[in-house]
This record gives structure tokens, sequence and C-alpha cells, in this order.
């Protein structure tokens, strides 16, 4: 019974304590995404193409942003066609062009 409740309790901290807020979900080798953002309290999802669209997504499904802030290796492309394209609830809006020349500061340009 302890452990039910440590894990229970564990669980509960970790949701107030880091997920409250937009999470910079890891950088990881990605053709299209430059920069991405998830809130799993709002449901929005925050991305940056790497051709300097951005974008902003709503009612995205939060136990999938869970998801992805848990799973370090998911493949951001297949996350963002499965939760975020494919989903009929999901709505998003074009955020603009990030200006070229702050493009090549882009996370993903060599030095």
């Amino acid at each position: 019974m302890l452990l039910c409740s440590f894990h229970r309790y564990s669980f509960h901290s970790i949701l107030h304590s880091h997920m409250l807020s937009n999470q910079l979900i890891a950088l990881r080798s990605s053709d299209a995404v430059d920069v991405m953002f998830a809130n799993p309290l709002t449901g929005v999802v925050e991305i940056l193409f790497q051709t300097g669209h951005a974008y902003t997504y709503k009612n995205v499904s939060r136990r999938a942003i869970v998801n992805l802030i848990l799973n370090p290796n998911m493949s951001l492309g297949f996350w963002i066609n499965e939760n975020l394209v494919r989903s009929q609830r999901v709505e998003y809006k074009s955020q603009g062009r990030l200006n070229p020349e702050l493009s090549a500061l882009s996370c993903y340009q060599a030095a």
C-alpha cells in the first residue's frame, strides 16, 4: 500500500511541478522540425519548422503530449503526423514565416 501511495504522489508531483507550462521538446534529429514546444495542460503545441514557417496547434491530445515528453526517442515526424496532421480534433493556425536572417540561427544550421 505504501508503494502505491508513493507512486501516485510521485506522478502527481511530476505532473504539477514540470508540466504546467510549455515544455521544450528535447531536440531530436528531424528533417522538418527546428524547435517545438508543447503544453500538456492546455493542449497547445507550437512548432517552428526548418523552412521558417511557424504553426500553433490547439486541442491536441494531452495524453499524446505527455507521451511525447516522456519518450525522448519518439520520432517527431511520426508524432506530428499521428497527433496533429491526421487528427480530426486539432485546430491549427499559421503564425507566419521567420525572417530569413533569423533562420540562419536555426538549431540545426552548421556554424
